[in-house]
């Protein structure tokens, strides 16, 4: 994976942050300690990476890239 992809996927991730952090912690009621913003997906990446979140917010019918 390319510098540039991942830019563009942390930017992508920066923008939706409120929305899925409201709905991964209707999944992982943990997430409720995470700080907001970027706080929520490092400890959510610390648990699961990146695409079983997103399988997971997808099934929930949230856009995810």
């Amino acid at each position: 994976m390319s510098r540039r992809t991942l830019g563009r996927w942390w930017g992508w991730l920066k923008d939706a942050v409120a929305l899925h952090g409201f709905h991964l912690r209707s999944l992982a009621p943990w997430l409720g300690r995470a700080g907001p913003g970027l706080a929520l997906w490092s400890a959510a990446l610390g648990r699961a990476p990146l695409s079983a979140w997103m399988a997971s917010l997808d099934r929930l019918g949230v856009s995810v890239p």
